[in-house]
């Protein structure tokens, strides 16, 4: 599933980009250099800069076209949902597929914020995407029977489904030997933290 921005795009665009995630994701953006995303993308220097102003373009190009393709008809799907299971299924479902086609990608960014580099990334538009999605959600959701906390905003539903997926993620990619609980068990978890029993 390539993002939106390499379809059509000359072969040594394509190259450097794809070089530029298997780097980044493997070594950090700060330890990698121009020189050596182009020996592995099998281009020259030049060719990265005749496409791309800098190495941090390059890290720029990458993120901005995850939050493109993350922007998919998603949030769409988000609002649409009528209950509190249905959402919770929904973004555990999707999130893990989106995961798999674009783990070098999130990798990145996770780095990234870990060691202070938050600046490099603008994902404020897709926050608020996500934000009006799921205030949306919640809304439709508390229009029905619902054993949703009431105290709960839908930040408060963002934030806890995403949190136990991130969390999953991680352990999926930090420690793969380790247990961890199936996509079911997970949405489990996460209703279980947002409902109140009847």
């Amino acid at each position: 599933m390539p993002g939106r921005r390499l379809i059509g795009d000359p072969p040594g665009k394509r190259k450097a980009l794809k070089a530029a995630k298997v780097l980044f994701a493997r070594r950090g953006y700060q330890n990698t250099t121009t020189k050596e995303i182009a020996a592995l993308a099998g281009i020259s220097p030049a060719t990265i800069f005749k496409y791309y102003e800098s190495k941090e373009a390059l890290l720029r190009a990458i993120v901005d076209d995850l939050a493109e393709t993350s922007k998919t008809d998603f949030f769409l799907r988000v609002q649409a949902v009528d209950s509190l299971e249905e959402l919770t299924h929904l973004v555990v479902a999707d999130r893990l597929v989106f995961f798999e086609h674009h783990q070098l990608e999130i990798m990145i960014i996770v780095q990234e914020y870990l060691v202070g580099n938050p600046e490099l990334f603008n994902l404020d538009e897709l926050v608020v995407f996500a934000n009006y999605s799921f205030n949306q959600a919640v809304n439709r959701i508390r229009r029905h029977p619902t054993r949703l906390n009431p105290t709960c905003s839908a930040v408060d539903v963002m934030r806890t489904i995403v949190g136990f997926i991130s969390t999953y993620l991680l352990q999926q990619v930090y420690l793969p030997g380790a247990p961890r609980p199936t996509p079911a068990v997970l949405e489990e978890q996460i209703l279980r933290s947002l409902t109140v029993d009847s």
